[in-house]
């Protein structure tokens, strides 16, 4: 048994996060006040650094059955209007259609663009290089 000095509620073991750190072994705060406080700090972070973040709640709001929100426009859109993603949960990407493909032509613009920097010189010879004039 342990006490949270956030909430002031004595718990068990089971709810703090492991921390081989501490003499104890096991985190100062229980898990939901760490989670609060991890937020906050995170948030007050970002203000002082000039970032802007979003709230989680906005994307986790109640939606009606077969819709999803965008996590770029954050547009709330049937199921068909997302992309496929078999690596995510339930097989749909985050992204709608129109903003996955605005961001990845934007990300494939900056490879072609690295690319173009990178084949200036012809194949990469020695010759093609610019020589140093003494």
């Amino acid at each position: 048994m342990k006490t949270c000095p956030r909430c002031g509620e004595t718990k068990s073991l089971d709810r703090f996060w492991r921390d081989k750190r501490t003499k104890s072994g096991y985190a100062v705060y229980c898990i939901p006040c760490g989670t609060k406080r991890n937020a906050e700090k995170y948030r007050a972070n970002a203000v002082r650094e000039g970032r802007t973040t979003r709230s989680w709640r906005l994307l986790s709001a109640e939606l009606p059955d077969g819709r999803r929100r965008c996590q770029h426009c954050m547009e709330a859109l049937p199921l068909d209007s997302f992309v496929k993603n078999a690596g995510k949960a339930g097989g749909i990407g985050s992204y709608c259609k129109p903003c996955h493909i605005s961001r990845s032509t934007t990300r494939t613009s900056n490879v072609c663009m690295a690319e173009q920097r990178h084949t200036t010189y012809d194949g990469g010879t020695a010759s093609a290089l610019p020589t140093a004039t003494t």
